[in-house]
């Protein structure tokens, strides 16, 4: 491979793995299976799993840190959302110091903004973190849906350049 991407798409509940993208009602439905209707127990399950995960695939560039955003089931600017992002992020910052904006859930009709809220771009701008601007693709026809978007908010957060895999190295790139 080239480089890895780690992420989180499910979490280990007992002997059961739930998806956290799978829809609106999936999610709901085990926010209150499973954590009792306790969205910060569900959000912090989350970025711990998140973490643990980077922290054993060791990759190289930190995929969809905000994917549990994608239904918008939860407050994202309550403090305890942007303490267990912030922590996590910052944890995972020590494997690596690149992170993924991710546009394809715009392409796929489930947000209006790219994933990675403005607090995580702040944080991102502040720590020398880069970002590795992707569309998460399932098709060519949206293999740079949204970057247009997601570059003006990425300027707007004080961000001035993007990281790209080019002659099989990451280079910055202005933008």
């Amino acid at each position: 491979y080239d480089y890895i991407i780690g992420d989180a798409h499910y979490l280990k509940i007992g002997d059961e793995y739930c998806t956290v993208d799978d829809s609106r009602d999936t999610q709901l439905r085990h926010i209150e299976q499973y954590f009792n209707g306790d969205h910060n127990a569900y959000i912090k399950m989350y970025f711990e799993t998140y973490v643990d995960s980077v922290q054993r695939l060791k990759p190289e560039i930190l995929g969809h840190f905000d994917l549990l955003t994608k239904f918008n089931v939860f407050d994202e600017n309550s403090p305890a959302y942007r303490k267990a992002a912030l922590e996590a992020l910052t944890a995972s910052l020590k494997i690596s110091p690149l992170i993924e904006m991710n546009t394809g859930a715009i392409s796929r009709g489930y947000r209006k903004t790219p994933y990675l809220r403005r607090f995580i771009l702040d944080y991102i701008r502040d720590n020398n973190m880069k970002v590795v601007l992707t569309s998460d693709s399932h098709t060519y026809k949206t293999l740079c849906f949204g970057f247009e978007q997601a570059v003006e908010i990425l300027k707007d957060a004080g961000i001035k350049s993007v990281v790209a895999l080019l002659d099989g190295e990451f280079k910055e790139i202005g933008i």
